[in-house]
């Protein structure tokens, strides 16, 4: 019985460590997307990310050009309907002091990657 909960305790543990991992690599998604100049690389060159959508590449260029400074959160689940369908497994918020976005991330356990499921333009965040 002491091994069983032994067990589970540690179970917990590693699941609790992995939730800080995933934060901090969606952290370095938000990162890498503020950092990347799209005009001159291909939509499948930024690790993490399965694909990154012209919409969302104009987004961030466009962000790029008019933000002085970024900061990322990150919340777990998807966005409320009619944007969200509880399909997304986190949310990547980038904020600036020009527009904030938020960025609906899905988690490809064969890839090991993130899907991007969708993004919008965030109001008050």
């Amino acid at each position: 019985m002491k091994n069983i909960i032994k067990i589970l305790i540690l179970l917990s543990l590693i699941s609790c460590q992995q939730n800080e991992l995933d934060k901090e690599r969606i952290i370095g998604i938000g990162k890498k997307l503020t950092q990347t100049e799209f005009t001159q690389m291909d939509s499948k060159q930024i690790s993490d990310i399965i694909i990154v959508g012209n919409g969302l590449r104009e987004k961030m260029t466009e962000l790029q050009k008019n933000t002085t400074e970024f900061e990322f959160q990150t919340k777990e689940g998807d966005f409320d309907e009619p944007f969200g369908d509880n399909q997304a497994d986190a949310i990547l918020i980038i904020k600036t002091d020009y527009k904030n976005i938020g960025i609906r991330l899905q988690y490809d356990k064969v890839k090991d990657k993130y899907h991007i499921l969708g993004w919008k333009t965030l109001d008050n965040f």
